[in-house]
This record gives C-alpha cells, sequence and structure tokens, in this order.
C-alpha cells in the first residue's frame, strides 16, 4: 500500500515538472510571436530574451527558437543597422565585406564557460538571410570578399580548451537566392603534426592551439602559428588551403 502511494507522488512531481516545461515553452511562443507583430515593441521584447539568455536564464530548447525570431525580424527589416543588433545584447559581433553581413552571438562565458558556451552566425546578404551556425564553437576573425558572390570566411574553433583550431571556409552566393558554404582546407595535404575533423572541418595542431597571424593578399596566403612556429597556408590549383612545405 505504501509503495502505491510513493509511486502516486512521484508520478504527480515528474507530471508537475512536464507542466512547467509546457507553460514555459507556451510563454516562449507567445513572446516570439508579439515580437514578430508589432516591430517596435517587438526590439524590446527581443532584447529582453537576449538579456535573459546573457544571464544564463535560457534553456538549451529556446536558443533556437529565439534565435530563429531574430532571422525572421532581419528578414523583415534587411536594412537594419549595426546599433540595432548592439541594442539587444553586448555579446553580439558584426562583420561585414561590402554586400555580405554576418552577424555572431556567443553566449557569455561567466555562465556557460569560455569553451562550454555556444556560438551563432547570421548571414545577411541584401534580402537573404540564413543561419549557419547554431550552438557551435566558432569564433570569426576576418572575412574577405573573393568575388562578387563570393567570400571566405576565417575562423577560430573553442571547443576544446587547451586546444584552438581554425575553420576556414567559402560563403558563395548563387544567383542572388542561395547561399553555400564549404570548408576550404586540403586535408590531403597536411604535415604530420595537423589532425583535420571532417565532422566539424575543423584542423588543429595535436598539443596546442593555432593562431592567425597574418592573412596576406585577400586571402591567397594566409600564416599561422602552432607552437611557437609559423607555417604558411597557401591556395592551390583545386582552390584549397594546404601546408606549403618548408
Amino acid at each position: 500500500m505504501n509503495k502505491e502511494k510513493t509511486h502516486a507522488r512521484g508520478f504527480f512531481i515528474i507530471n508537475e515538472k512536464n507542466l512547467i516545461v509546457i507553460v514555459s515553452c507556451l510563454i516562449l511562443i507567445g513572446v516570439l510571436y508579439y515580437i514578430n507583430s508589432d516591430p517596435k515593441r517587438g526590439q524590446e521584447d527581443l532584447q529582453a530574451l537576449f538579456n535573459r539568455w546573457d544571464r544564463g536564464e535560457v534553456e538549451d530548447s529556446e536558443k533556437t527558437k529565439i534565435m530563429n525570431t531574430l532571422a525572421d525580424r532581419l528578414r523583415e527589416n534587411p536594412q537594419f543597422s549595426i546599433k540595432e543588433i548592439e541594442e539587444i545584447s553586448n555579446f553580439f559581433s558584426f562583420f561585414e565585406a561590402d554586400s555580405l553581413k554576418v552577424i555572431q552571438y556567443i553566449e557569455n562565458p561567466e555562465f556557460y564557460g569560455s569553451s562550454g558556451r555556444e556560438s551563432f552566425h547570421i548571414v545577411v546578404y541584401n534580402d537573404l538571410v540564413e543561419i549557419i551556425d547554431s550552438r557551435g564553437s566558432m569564433r570569426i576573425e576576418d572575412i574577405k570578399r573573393r568575388d562578387e558572390h563570393l567570400y571566405y570566411v576565417y575562423a577560430t574553433d573553442y571547443k576544446i580548451t587547451n586546444i584552438t583550431g581554425i575553420h576556414i571556409f567559402k560563403i558563395e552566393i548563387e544567383d542572388g537566392q542561395t547561399l553555400d558554404w564549404s570548408s576550404l582546407i586540403n586535408k590531403e595535404r597536411l604535415t604530420d603534426n595537423f589532425q583535420y575533423d571532417e565532422a566539424s572541418e575543423v584542423l588543429y595542431y595535436h598539443d596546442g592551439h593555432i593562431y592567425y597571424k597574418e592573412i596576406r593578399d585577400n586571402g591567397n596566403e594566409v600564416l599561422i602559428t602552432a607552437a611557437d612556429t609559423n607555417y604558411l597556408l597557401q591556395l592551390g590549383d583545386d582552390g584549397l588551403y594546404y601546408i606549403a612545405p618548408e
């Protein structure tokens, strides 16, 4: 008899927790709908959501929804200003190369940790708005325009605390309507001390950090430093970077 009562109480607690989660999600959905229906008030409510996020009060299940809402706002107002983004949160960074704009949000390390904080990146090209990174670990260092619709992005990956890697990838706009991005590192032409992780498309040095030292000739050459040694990445005939022989 006692076992049955215990089981009943436990079942009630589980349902109560589930109810709290459901109610929280419904509230969030209501707020997101209101943001999109009233632009002026929506900006304030969007700022309130990111204030919660910056204080570590946002659940994992909410993050993508909030970022999608920001992307929807940008689609409605492609002529947004940098100031408008900066007013939403101090943890936004903004990169621009001609018509291409990239908005970067990296979570507050005070609450999420230096390596645990997640990154989000939104690309804006005229009326085209797309999220290319959600809950990642990427910090952009520079962007180079290579052609009218082609851009190279140079970024650092900070997921592993004691070993930082690098992303180098292209963003290409096709017909002004489709955005494509892919890695630019030739995994077949690496020296013994370097490893390329295909899943994350990150280049690592086996026992330390990789740093960008200089991006030359509009990206034709990239000088990096690993273990106090300089290495030169060059663009090959295949359009991918390889480590030049010493």
